[in-house]
Formats: C-alpha cells, sequence, structure tokens
C-alpha cells in the first residue's frame, strides 16, 4: 500500500487518498488505492478531473484507458 501510495503521490500529487478494503464470497481482500483530486491534474496531455471531490469514490465507475495513455501512467508510476 505505501509503494502504491508514493508513486501515486509522486505521478499526481494528489489532494487525499482513499483506500477501501473490499471481500468478497472467495476468501481473499481487494485493496483499492484511489486518489482524490480537488482539481484537476494532467499527464500525458490527459486531463484527471474528481467531480466527486470532496466526496467519496462512487462505485461501478470505470474508465478504461486506451493503451498510450496505460503506457504513460505505467512510465509515471515506474
Amino acid at each position: 500500500m505505501r509503494w502504491t501510495i508514493d508513486r501515486l503521490q509522486d505521478a499526481f500529487r494528489p489532494d487525499h487518498f482513499n483506500c477501501a478494503f473490499l471481500q468478497n464470497q472467495d476468501r481473499h481482500v481487494h485493496l483499492h488505492v484511489i486518489p482524490k483530486y480537488a482539481s484537476a491534474r494532467t499527464l500525458a496531455g490527459r486531463e484527471f478531473a474528481d467531480p466527486d471531490w470532496p466526496g467519496h469514490y462512487l462505485p461501478g465507475v470505470e474508465y478504461l484507458a486506451p493503451p498510450g495513455l496505460s503506457a504513460a501512467i505505467a512510465e509515471a508510476l515506474a
């Protein structure tokens, strides 16, 4: 969790993090680290906004990044 938060902090400088530990019927736990932003951030020419700030994350909302953006995010987090 610390590794993930450190890399997200370096890449996006979020204002806050929500960390959620979720469990389903299988015997394992999912960890979600969700960066939260009071104002939009830009990476690789793409704006990352948080319309729900300062509220919690909304389950079920997804965004599938195109391959070029995925590669830029991976590089920023490396």
